[in-house]
C-alpha cells in the first residue's frame, strides 16, 4: 500500500507477506513481516493488532458478473480487444438505478473458452474515508485436478482519501505468487496460523477485523481495535539558514478516523513550537457534502527575509509568526470530480529586527480574509487541482520606507494549478511526481509566494529566501526499501519569478534521506538538501538545509 502523507517527501510504503485462507467458514488473512518505509515498526501479532489503521472503501453490496435472480446491473457489449494475445469480448456494466453499494465498470471474456481475463470496476461518492475507488483484477490460469481455472494473479487499486486537512491518493498492489485449492492440509495450516504470533484478519460484513489472542487466552477474538485512531510521538531538529538556531521540537500526534463513531475525522499535532489540528466530516447529514476545517499555529519567531539582485536587505527585514484557520464545503460534481469552497484567515505577527532602521515603517498584524475555489480531479494515479484564491486585507495602511507602499495591493488574488502522480514500480521501489503552476495579481512582500520548510518546500532552499509573484514548480522523490532501510532520492526545479530580479530564474535543488527502524519500534528519519541557486545572507549562492525526525506510534 502506498500513499502520501504529510511532512514526508516521500510516499509512504506499507508492504506484507499475505497468506489468504477461503473456507466454507468464510475468509481469514494472515500478515508476516509488516513493514513500514522498510522498517518493522508497526508491532502487532498475536496478543495485539498492528498500529495502522484499517483503510476500506465501501462494501460492495452487490458484485457484477455474479449469476442471481437480480436485476441491479445492466449489460451492453462493447465490442472485442485483445489481453496478453487472447481475443477478448469486452463488456461494460453499470447500476441500472443509481444506489449506494453498486459499482459499473468494464470485463474482458475470452472469445473461446468464456473466462474471464479482466475486470476493471470504479466506486464513487463513497462515504467514510476512502471517496472513491477503482480496482482492475488481472487473471491468471491455475491448474484445479483435470481443468485450468483463471483466477486473478495482480490487482491494482487506486483510492482517493479525504482525511482531516489534507487528501491524497492510496495505491494498493497485490500480487498472487500461489494458490493451493482443495489443499489436503487447508485445515491444518490456518490452525497453525491462529496458533502462530502473526497478526490474523477476519473478512466480515462490516469488513475487515483483527483477530487477537490475548496473553493468557489460547483461542483468538475479534476487535477492531487500531482500526480508527493513530496516536504517536515525534521529534527532532530542523536546520534552517533563516532560523536563528537550530529549531528542536517534539510533542504529540493524534488521528482518529472514525470520531465518536460518526465518520468524522480529527487529526491534531503539537511540536512544542508548533500545532495544527484538522476535522473532517466526510458526509453531512448522509449528504454528498462534506465539511472540514483545519488552524495551524507557529510559536517560534523566524526572520522574514528581502533579496534583491541576490543580495540581502538587512534593513528591511522583520521577525515574523505566522497562524491561520480554514473552513469550508466539499462537494462531489461527478463520478471524477469534486468542488471545493473555503474561507480562510491568515494572521502574521511582525517585529523589527536589530536592523530595521526607525524609518521602516513596520506594518500592522497583516489580517487576510480569504476565499477559495478548488477543482479537484482524480484518474487512476493522476491527480490534478485548479484553484482561485482572492482575499481582503483587514485595516491595510501604508508601511515600509517612505514612497514604497501601493495601496492597490490591500486586495489581492492567487491562482494556480497542479498535476500529481504517485507511482508503485514494485514493492521496494515507489515515486512521486508533482508539477504545478501559479500566479497572482496585486501581490506584495507578504502575499507573494514562498518556498518554506513547513508548507511549500523546495529542497535545500531556507525559508523566506525567495519570494514569486509567478511561476511554475516540479518535484520528484523516489524512495528504495532494501533490508530494512529506505533511501530517499529528492530533484526539484522551480522556474519563478521574483520581483528582486529583473526576470525569472530557475532554481534546482536535490536530496537525500534516509530512514530506518531504532530502538522501541521507533522510525528514525534522517534528511538533507541543497539548494544550488538559494541566495545566501552575505550574498553568493548554494545553502543547505537538514531534518531529523523520530517516531513512535502507541
Amino acid at each position: 500500500m502506498l500513499f502520501q502523507v504529510p511532512d514526508f517527501a516521500a510516499p509512504v510504503t506499507i508492504t506484507a507477506e499475505t497468506s489468504i485462507f477461503r473456507g466454507p467458514e468464510g475468509t481469514n488473512i494472515e500478515e508476516r513481516d509488516i513493514r513500514v518505509n522498510g522498517a518493522s515498526i508497526a508491532g502487532g501479532g498475536a496478543a495485539s493488532a498492528p498500529e495502522l489503521p484499517l483503510l476500506e472503501a465501501e462494501r460492495i453490496s452487490t458484485p457484477p458478473l455474479v449469476i442471481t435472480l437480480g436485476d441491479a446491473y445492466e449489460y451492453v457489449l462493447d465490442g472485442e480487444e485483445t489481453v496478453a494475445g487472447i481475443r477478448c469480448y469486452v463488456l461494460s456494466f453499470k447500476p441500472r438505478v443509481a444506489q449506494r453499494g453498486l459499482v459499473r465498470g468494464r470485463a474482458w471474456i475470452d472469445t473461446r473458452e468464456f473466462t474471464l481475463r479482466r475486470v476493471e470496476a470504479v466506486q464513487r461518492d463513497l462515504h467514510g474515508a476512502i471517496v472513491s475507488s477503482e480496482q482492475v483484477d488481472e487473471f491468471g490460469p491455475t491448474a484445479v485436478a483435470d481443468t485450468t481455472v483463471w483466477l486473478p494473479t495482480q490487482t491494482t487499486i487506486f483510492q482517493s482519501y479525504e482525511g482531516a486537512g489534507f487528501r491524497t491518493p492510496v495505491h494498493r498492489s497485490i500480487v498472487v505468487r500461489q494458490y493451493e485449492i482443495n489443499s489436503p492440509t487447508f485445515m491444518s495450516r490456518l490452525n497453525e496460523a491462529f496458533a502462530s504470533d502473526n497478526v490474523m484478519l477476519r473478512d466480515t460484513r462490516d469488513g475487515l477485523r483483527y483477530l487477537v489472542r490475548p496473553r493468557g487466552v489460547s483461542t483468538r477474538s475479534m476487535t477492531n481495535r487500531g482500526s480508527h485512531t493513530i496516536r504517536s510521538v515525534l521529534g527532532g531538529v530542523l536546520v534552517d539558514p533563516d532560523i536563528s538556531r537550530p529549531l528542536v521540537f517534539a510533542g504529540l500526534s493524534y488521528v482518529n478516523l472514525d470520531l465518536f463513531r460518526r465518520g468524522a475525522q480529527l487529526n491534531v499535532l503539537f511540536g512544542g513550537v508548533f500545532g495544527q489540528a484538522s476535522l473532517a466530516i466526510p458526509a453531512i447529514a448522509g449528504t454528498k457534502w462534506q465539511a472540514h476545517g483545519s488552524v495551524f499555529g507557529i510559536g517560534a519567531k523566524y526572520t522574514d527575509r528581502v533579496f534583491r539582485n541576490g543580495r540581502e536587505r538587512y534593513a528591511e527585514n522583520l521577525l515574523q509568526r505566522p497562524g491561520a484557520l480554514s473552513v469550508g464545503l466539499l462537494r462531489p460534481l461527478t463520478p471524477r470530480l469534486r468542488l471545493t469552497a473555503d474561507y480562510s484567515l491568515a494572521v502574521i505577527t511582525l517585529e523589527r529586527t536589530a536592523n530595521t532602521p526607525s524609518s521602516f515603517d513596520v506594518p500592522l498584524d497583516v489580517v487576510d480574509h480569504g476565499a477559495l475555489l478548488a477543482l479537484d480531479v482524480d484518474r487512476g494515479p493522476w491527480s490534478a487541482r485548479g484553484w482561485w484564491n482572492p482575499v481582503r486585507r483587514y485595516r491595510w495602511r501604508s508601511w515600509g520606507l517612505p514612497g514604497g507602499f501601493d495601496p492597490a495591493t490591500r486586495d489581492y488574488q492567487r491562482y494556480g494549478v497542479r498535476l500529481t502522480r504517485t507511482i508503485a514500480l514494485r514493492s521496494s521501489v515507489s515515486s512521486r511526481l508533482e508539477a504545478s503552476w501559479v500566479g497572482g495579481r496585486d501581490l506584495d512582500r507578504f502575499s507573494r509566494y514562498g518556498f518554506d520548510t513547513f508548507d511549500n518546500p523546495l529542497h535545500g532552499y531556507p525559508t523566506s529566501s525567495i519570494r514569486y509573484d509567478r511561476g511554475a514548480i516540479v518535484r520528484t522523490a523516489t524512495a528504495w526499501t532494501t533490508h530494512g532501510v529506505r533511501v530517499d532520492a529528492f530533484a526539484d526545479a522551480a522556474y519563478v519569478h521574483d520581483p528582486g530580479w529583473a526576470s525569472a530564474q530557475t532554481y534546482p535543488g536535490v536530496g537525500s534521506g534516509v530512514e530506518a527502524a531504532g530502538p522501541f519500534r521507533t522510525l528514525w528519519s534522517v534528511e538533507w538538501g541543497y539548494g544550488i541557486r538559494a541566495p545566501r545572507s552575505g550574498g553568493g549562492r548554494g545553502a543547505h538545509t537538514a531534518r531529523v525526525t523520530i517516531y513512535r506510534g502507541f
